[in-house]
């Protein structure tokens, strides 16, 4: 996926679990290295990710997550 799709999911998903998010976080650091940025620089993008979907998700861990 290109980084701005990426990007849009990072900021329109509400309802991403744990994995996706993982998920969202390694694609957007491996679309940024393509890009020739360097790991350090994609890796912070990358946490950025998780600190956003924080921010937006209205998706709260199921019971069976818990176990």
């Amino acid at each position: 996926m290109p980084v701005a799709h990426t990007a849009w999911v990072t900021v329109a998903g509400r309802q991403l679990s744990e994995k996706q998010v993982e998920n969202l976080k390694n694609e957007m650091k491996s679309e940024l290295m393509t890009l020739g940025v360097n790991e350090q620089q994609a890796q912070t993008v990358a946490d950025q990710v998780g600190v956003v979907q924080q921010a937006v998700t209205s998706r709260h861990r199921r019971w069976y997550e818990l176990l």
